[in-house]
């Protein structure tokens, strides 16, 4: 553990060089704040799942069809946390409908006229996370479920 502001922090688990925007598999952990039981509990050895946890598995389960070059393998709800095996898989030129993937039609479509707005407009297309990459995968499903409790009177929850 290292120290970040005065704080013991965990490292990142994540490996350094390598690209979580391309293809592979990725076994994910996605835990809740605090670490509270708010998708379910284990009963004599069975996972009993709360509103939140039901929400939660549908929502697991929908990412392929949110994400075409997404494939799912296992996953499980735990009480206060969900495992699972993303697969991301190549990318078509096709598949790429954001202009951002392309900074020229970018540029355009922004009307980026001076060179240092350009320059800023790379630097932050760079930096960005991809469409379909794994980072944007998880932020839309956790964005999705958080959404959901907060329309539905979950006011705890996120």
């Amino acid at each position: 553990m290292s120290l970040f502001q005065g704080k013991y922090r965990v490292e990142s688990a994540r490996l350094r060089h390598w690209d979580y925007a391309g293809a592979g598999w990725c076994f994910v952990t996605i835990c809740t704040r605090g670490g509270e039981c708010f998708l379910g509990n284990v009963v004599d050895g069975d996972m009993h799942l709360s509103p939140i946890g039901e929400i939660a598995r549908q929502y697991w389960a929908e990412i392929p069809h949110h994400f075409r070059n997404v494939e799912l393998d296992s996953f499980v709800i735990m009480p206060n946390h969900v495992h699972g095996i993303v697969i991301i898989k190549e990318h078509a030129a096709e598949d790429c409908r954001d202009v951002a993937c392309n900074v020229s039609t970018a540029n355009a479509a922004c009307n980026v006229s001076s060179a240092a707005a350009k320059s800023a407009h790379q630097h932050m297309s760079g930096i960005s996370p991809k469409a379909g990459s794994l980072s944007v995968v998880v932020r839309s499903y956790k964005s999705a479920v958080t959404r959901y409790c907060r329309q539905n009177g979950y006011s705890d929850f996120g």
